[in-house]
């Protein structure tokens, strides 16, 4: 499986506006995965992953996410 490096913020910068509307979308729509299993090789790595859903005709949605959040993947 390939890997990918994301540069992610430490500190996102994101409008108010946005913050209060993606609350409720990913209230309604996402899901948060913490998990334990470590990769090969490596010591007290686990991951973090937040995932959505969407049709894939919604698919724009996911798209403005990831530009205000300024990282992530849409697949």
């Amino acid at each position: 499986m390939p890997t990918m490096n994301l540069h992610i913020p430490n500190r996102l910068q994101i409008d108010d506006n946005f913050g209060f509307w993606f609350t409720g979308f990913f209230d309604g729509e996402g899901s948060l995965i913490i998990g334990q299993q470590k990769p090969k090789g490596k010591i007290g790595l686990g991951y973090q992953r937040i995932r959505i859903g969407q049709r894939s005709d919604d698919q724009q949605v996911l798209h403005f996410i990831k530009k205000n959040f300024r990282c992530g993947s849409c697949y």
